[in-house]
């Protein structure tokens, strides 16, 4: 029997669904292979979903350390170089005698996107205020200071909270965005990195992160892109079908899930990093043990590897125009009219 009844976020009620993919056929490697759990897609707004959804108890036994340590890993041999050339590139563009600005500001933008980190207007007046859902140990929270943001962050784990109390020790808290208690309109950017795709009610949360934003602020999510060539090359052993990712968007589902709640979708754009297919392709073949240790030593050779750097940023130029690239950054604006 492959029609289910969903309880789909976008559409608000409970829909029909079909089944795509059960996860006792996936690698033993996936967590959720032992709990039959299964994949399905609204009927309605196509929206991908973890059917049956897992319990609370489920989901806080997944983020423990280990989960903790495997995405400090992860984050270091991805983003380490790209989050330093870009703090310097920020810095260059401070200077009044900057030669090559439009350059530099190009680089800065693409990174910036990379990144989810944006740019700050000139004409803004004070040190704008960010929040960072899911901040980990900091290191977003660190670039966003760096580069001119007064920042505040809250996760789940405490571990990761702890840590990243050592580099802001007043502005990280431990929880979930329903129990922080900020005012209404207090923050002018919220960024989400890959959280979206975990929480058991996304409406909810981004419904509370609009009223903690101001007019005219922006919401930056990025999550995994569920028609990528990654997926479509990898099918059942694509690595962000892994739990605990609870739902999988794509252009449209991300767009509507803004709109579902309260927000106007601003932009919708698409990227690959150098790392993408090096790192999708290891996890592909084999077991998840040793997995980030070895995406580390992949992404160190890439990066040092200029033959290789020249070779892949045009490529992932290309599966990123024709909407291929593996992950998606959407932006939303919070508009009176909402």
């Amino acid at each position: 029997m492959n029609q289910v009844i969903l309880q789909c976020p976008i559409c608000g009620h409970a829909t029909e669904g079909e089944i795509l993919k059960h996860y006792s056929t996936f690698p033993e490697s996936f967590f959720l292979r032992t709990l039959q759990e299964s994949l399905a897609n609204c009927k309605n707004c196509d929206l991908i979903c973890l059917y049956p959804q897992p319990t609370e108890e489920i989901l806080n036994q997944f983020y423990d350390e280990k989960y903790l340590e495997e995405q400090k890993l992860h984050r270091r041999a991805i983003y380490s170089y790209t989050m330093n050339l870009f703090i310097s590139l920020v810095r260059h563009l401070r200077r009044k005698d900057a030669l090559g600005k439009f350059a530099v500001w190009s680089i800065a933008k693409l990174l910036s996107l990379l990144l989810c980190i944006p740019l700050i207007k000139k004409d803004r007046q004070g040190i704008p205020k960010a929040l960072d859902v899911g901040c980990s140990t900091g290191d977003a929270m660190r670039l966003l200071h760096e580069t001119g943001w007064e920042v505040y962050g809250f996760d789940i784990n405490k571990t990761a909270v702890m840590e990243a109390k050592s580099l802001f020790p007043n502005n990280v808290f431990l929880g979930q965005i329903d129990n922080m208690h900020w005012s209404d309109e207090e923050f002018d950017l919220v960024r989400m990195a890959h959280v979206l795709e975990h929480l058991r009610d996304p409406i909810k949360t981004l419904t509370e992160i609009r009223r903690v934003l101001k007019v005219g602020g922006y919401l930056i999510v990025s999550v995994p892109n569920a028609v990528s060539l990654e997926k479509l090359m990898f099918q059942n052993t694509w690595h962000a079908w892994d739990f605990p990712h609870l739902w999988h968007f794509n252009r449209q589902t991300i767009s509507k899930i803004f709109i579902a709640s309260g927000f106007s979708p601003s932009s919708i754009r698409i990227y690959t990093p150098s790392t993408g297919f090096g790192v999708a392709f290891h996890q592909a073949t084999k077991n998840f043990d040793g997995f980030y240790k070895s995406c580390l030593q992949i992404t160190t050779k890439i990066y040092d590897t200029s033959l290789m750097r020249c070779f892949l940023f045009p490529l992932e130029q290309l599966i990123s125009t024709i909407g291929f690239g593996n992950t998606i950054v959407a932006t939303a604006c919070k508009s009176r009219e909402n």
